[in-house]
């Protein structure tokens, strides 16, 4: 395993040690939190996933890689030996873009994550509905975290008729969204005909 958080490894230290991990066969956890890596050292990241077949675990909260997400994803997707089973992206400022990549990885058929992060992204409705259309059809995800976006009413809305149908996740973290009581009653009535899923949420005080 390697873990590299609050080192500020930086774009230029991510790509040294991408080149590493293009033939190394020995890491199954690649922790590198809150490291600034930006756009270029997520691009030579997504490199070596292209090739990469141990690393099971992936943590790059707190980062700022943004836009380049889509081009990692599309390295884990289109390498048909990836075992990425789970995947932190939280803090990284993914917004809408970012959504469309991790749904496209979530219906790919290389797909295996099991539990993904994505909270403190500033994902907003249209990011929420186009994960819930993913999670139509996908059959590996189990644990999905939504905290603190920007997920209001349609996309509430989107995700309670996903859970109606999806039967592998079986949590999901709504927590610091700006729900209202109308959004929560749809919410709830999705819960209890999935009867499966645990969904976590502010206490009805604190909606507006």
């Amino acid at each position: 395993n390697f873990s590299s958080e609050l080192n500020y490894i930086s774009d230029s230290g991510c790509e040294a040690l991408a080149k590493i991990l293009a033939t190394n066969q020995s890491i199954t956890s690649l922790s590198l939190a809150f490291n600034h890596i930006y756009q270029h050292g997520a691009r030579e990241l997504g490199i070596a996933l292209q090739t990469n077949s141990t690393i099971s675990h992936l943590n790059l909260e707190g980062n700022n890689i943004g836009e380049t997400l889509s081009f990692l994803i599309n390295s884990i997707s289109e390498n048909e030996n990836n075992c990425i089973h789970h995947f932190n992206i939280a803090g990284n400022n993914i917004r809408i873009d970012g959504a469309n990549a991790i749904s496209s990885l979530l219906i790919h058929e290389f797909c295996h994550i099991k539990i993904l992060n994505l909270s403190k992204n500033s994902l907003k409705d249209e990011a929420a509905e186009a994960l819930a259309q993913a999670l139509k059809q996908n059959v590996s995800l189990s644990e999905l975290n939504l905290s603190e976006n920007r997920i209001r009413y349609n996309g509430i809305i989107a995700l309670s008729e996903m859970i109606k149908i999806n039967t592998t996740l079986k949590s999901l973290n709504l927590e610091n969204n700006p729900l209202t009581k109308k959004s929560l009653d749809v919410l709830e009535e999705s819960i209890i005909r999935n009867g499966g899923i645990q969904v976590s949420y502010l206490n009805l005080k604190d909606f507006i």
